[in-house]
């Protein structure tokens, strides 16, 4: 059953004119200014989008650089030479020598400066979380990432291997 229009109606979608007069009606509607509404909406959250994604880039590239200084600084303190094996015979009894506190710490902060700080502020070596044993290295590195928009965030970073020992054959 097809649908009867009045005859005015009909005029006036054959003319394309409204009741007023007014040929906008009918057209797909006026498009001025909607380039400009999206770009007020849009802008902001796309530049806070790609702030966020170099921050968190910024972040992770400071975790890097932390984690490889602890390495390199686990990696320095692994050898225990044969002539300060003595006391690392016995499980229980500590034989730390200087040379590889100082190997594992000069390491580490060589592996720091040579990076540089980047976005990192106080980078160092925590010597609370840092122990070197007959058994064990462990380094901990702490540096705080400064964030884009003010303030810091506190980073610590561990690394951790068994000692190495040179056993002789028998």
């Amino acid at each position: 059953m097809a649908t009867v229009l009045p005859s005015d109606l009909r005029a006036r979608l054959a003319n394309r004119v409204d009741s007023r007069g007014d040929e906008s009606f009918f057209r797909r509607g006026d498009d001025s200014g909607v380039a400009t509404t999206e770009l007020v909406i849009l802008f902001p959250l796309v530049f806070l989008l790609m702030m966020f994604i170099v921050q968190v880039s910024l972040y992770f590239s400071a975790v890097q650089i932390v984690r490889s200084a602890a390495e390199a600084g686990t990696e320095a303190g692994r050898f225990v030479s044969p002539d300060n094996d003595a006391g690392c015979e016995f499980f229980g009894v500590d034989s730390t020598d200087a040379a590889r506190v100082n190997a594992t710490l000069a390491a580490t902060n060589s592996y720091l400066a040579s990076f540089g700080t980047g976005n990192m502020s106080n980078p160092r070596v925590d010597p609370s979380g840092t122990s070197i044993n007959c058994q064990q290295v462990t380094v901990t590195v702490r540096a705080e990432v400064n964030m884009m928009v003010g303030g810091t965030i506190q980073l610590r970073v561990s690394a951790g291997s068994p000692v190495e020992r040179f056993r002789p054959d028998i």
